[in-house]
């Protein structure tokens, strides 16, 4: 059974953690394009990740050279069965396969440096939106919490 493009995404994310980055899914750049996932490592590198669950899915989607201006290194990540020969050569990406569960690192890719202006600025954006997110999700903690305090006072109250 091919692997979704969710067992992929959390196989390199771990990766990532593993290698003490940090990871956002669903990240959106000034463009507008999205990001399947964008980390920012202890080293303050940058790395995008473009996951592609199917080969349909990598021949429909042209959209990735527009990540590169957006990364010090971009990668495809895909499954461990994904036919690699049809990838762009390793001189403009590197490459992450996984199993479902574990994900390694293939090739790697060439680094470009982000301008220091650009750098900044994106660091900055992968911070409020994670902060954005750990909010929203203790918000819905909370909200979950006092559902169940009412929930509890009404039916043993």
């Amino acid at each position: 059974m091919p692997l979704s493009a969710g067992q992929i995404r959390a196989s390199v994310i771990r990766l990532f953690d593993n290698n003490d980055a940090a990871c956002l899914s669903e990240f959106t750049v000034k463009t507008g394009r999205r990001m399947d996932v964008i980390c920012l490592g202890a080293d303050g590198i940058i790395s995008a990740v473009e996951i592609k669950s199917s080969v349909a899915d990598f021949k429909s989607d042209h959209k990735w050279q527009d990540y590169l201006e957006w990364a010090d290194e971009f990668y495809f990540a895909v499954a461990d069965d994904f036919p690699i020969e049809i990838l762009p050569s390793s001189d403009l990406s590197g490459l992450i396969l996984s199993d479902g569960f574990d994900a390694w690192f293939h090739t790697q890719p060439p680094m470009q440096k982000l301008a220091s202006a650009r750098r900044t600025s994106l660091t900055r954006q992968i911070a409020r939106r994670a902060m954005r997110r750990a909010t929203s999700l203790a918000g819905q903690d909370d909200a979950l919490l006092a559902a169940q305090q009412a929930h509890s006072e009404r039916t043993n109250g």
